[in-house]
């Protein structure tokens, strides 16, 4: 904690009985050390998180004394390699090493970042055009996309120990709001801040209050009205209760609105909380607020403004339910998605994006072009945390290996459907739970076999193979093998055959 201001390092002359606080204005100065590697018994390296950078200690007539060597980034562990060679870790920012006994370091690998991509240890803004902020709790730098995610930017701010909400200003992307913990050092006292704002797309950040302790002090959810960007809410963390806060002055001063607030803030000037099991709206950019639906458990939720419906994944009875709810609080079901860390989008038009784990484990990436009456369902070769949806591409944060990017999945029309001059089929819900339902249309009598394989190849279940006659006929296939057995969450393949020729394999995903 930092109840007790800065602490520096700390020494032990006895084998660790006893330990006594480096002496001298420098060592003051390292408030969060990490690590320290003797060279010999003269010279030592401490490497810092806050403020950034590596001290080099040298002890001159039995006193240590510290310098600053380098404080581009947060420093971690350091070793020494057999050449007497010096390599520590970062925080985001790869390998940097020393070849001068630690009086300077340059990086190994340019190129070697990293975002931490769980979601309790990211803040991701949502887009403005295609401008968009990412940072990581602990990660030095945070990161600034001006082309949807094609390139990036790194911002470096020496303040910073931590960092747990960033937003944007969608009608000025040079407005960008941040909550973090950072500090100004100097050698008579210590300040420290919880909350940033910059408005010139982040090149200079100018804190907004002074806190006393850091440890209790930031938003875990920002939100700022579209049409005004002094308007904010936020969710505080208490101890006991998350709280939402309201500012009208561009964080200066806040008001207390909620407390036992269990959800991040969504929306535009309409915007959506929920609070308890129940879920708030407010149609005045959070002056006022009145229950929208009741006796609910929301995982994720996403407003879009010109079909005015919420989306929300819901918990129930049966598992985790997609749900479009409208304005006046009519929840209509949409899809099965049980699992976990679902991931919401809905940036317009009746496009609806969905990232999450099945509780199979298997990452799936759904989309709807309208509004939900029908999905195309993609497994992916990574795990995915978090979305984010503009209209000319889709990131999505890989667990452990930052964002990944897709233009190729924004604006596709659903493909459960297959048609052309001999069959139609049509196959629904693509991801479910108890069957799923396979409904042909034949302009012509012939026989007609479907069949079910399994992601290996292996025949499943036969649901039917016989002479069908023109017209629509439906069949249900109940998650059964052969045998009877009820199969294991995963992905099927759906095969038609009509007359000797395989025409059509379609993709479904059970859950359990």
């Amino acid at each position: 904690g930092f109840d007790g201001g800065p602490v520096g390092p700390y020494y032990s002359n006895d084998g660790g009985s006893s330990w006594s606080s480096l002496p001298g204005a420098f060592a003051s100065l390292l408030l969060v050390p990490y690590d320290v590697e003797f060279i010999d018994n003269t010279n030592m390296v401490v490497t810092n998180l806050f403020p950034p950078g590596t001290f080099k200690g040298i002890r001159i007539a039995g006193q240590w004394q510290f310098f600053k060597t380098d404080s581009t980034v947060s420093f971690t562990d350091v070793e020494i390699g057999a050449s007497g060679t010096m390599y520590t870790c970062t925080l985001g920012d790869g390998i940097y090493k020393s070849t001068t006994s630690g009086n300077s370091w340059s990086s190994v690998n340019t190129n070697l970042k990293a975002f931490l991509a769980y979601p309790e240890f990211q803040s991701v803004s949502h887009f403005a055009g295609e401008t968009l902020f990412a940072a990581s709790l602990y990660s030095t730098p945070i990161f600034k996309t001006t082309n949807g995610g094609l390139t990036w930017q790194e911002i470096y701010n020496s303040q910073w120990i931590n960092k747990t909400a960033i937003e944007i200003y969608k009608n000025n992307p040079n407005i960008v709001y941040m909550s973090a913990i950072g500090a100004k050092i100097s050698l008579t006292d210590t300040l420290f801040f919880s909350f940033y704002r910059s408005s010139d797309g982040g090149a200079n950040w100018t804190p907004i209050d002074t806190i006393n302790n850091p440890d209790t002090s930031s938003f875990n959810s920002l939100w700022v009205s579209p049409s005004d960007s002094s308007r904010l809410l936020a969710v505080s963390p208490g101890s006991n209760t998350d709280y939402l806060v309201y500012s009208t002055d561009a964080g200066q001063t806040w008001t207390q609105l909620f407390s036992n607030v269990n959800s991040k803030v969504t929306g535009t000037d309409t915007v959506f909380v929920q609070v308890n099991d129940t879920v708030f709206v407010s149609f005045d950019k959070g002056t006022s607020w009145q229950s929208l639906v009741t006796s609910q458990n929301i995982l994720e939720m996403s407003y879009n403004p010109e079909n005015k419906l919420l989306y929300a994944v819901r918990q129930t009875g049966n598992g985790d339910s997609l749900s479009s709810i409208n304005l006046s609080g009519s929840i209509t079901n949409i899809a099965d998605v049980s699992g976990g860390l679902h991931s919401l989008s809905t940036p317009g038009g009746n496009d609806i994006y969905l990232s999450f784990w099945t509780n199979g484990f298997i990452p799936l990436f759904a989309r709807s072009s309208d509004g939900g009456q029908t999905f195309d369902v993609d497994t992916l070769a990574f795990l995915p945390t978090l979305l984010r949806a503009s209209p000319n591409e889709i990131l999505l944060a890989d667990l452990g290996k930052s964002f990944r990017r897709s233009t190729d999945a924004v604006g596709i029309s659903s493909k459960p459907k297959k048609q052309n001059s001999n069959f139609n089929i049509n196959i629904t819900p693509q991801v479910f739970k108890n069957s799923v339902k396979i409904t042909l249309a034949l302009p012509r009598m012939d026989n007609v076999k479907i069949t079910i394989y399994d992601i290996d190849g292996r025949l499943i279940k036969n649901v039917t193979n016989r002479v069908i006659k023109n017209g629509t006929t439906s069949f249900e296939w109940n998650g059964e093998n052969n045998t009877g057995k009820n199969m294991p969450s995963g992905i099927y393949f759906v095969k038609l055959t009509i007359g000797e020729n395989p025409v059509y394999t379609g993709k479904v995903v059970k859950l359990r």
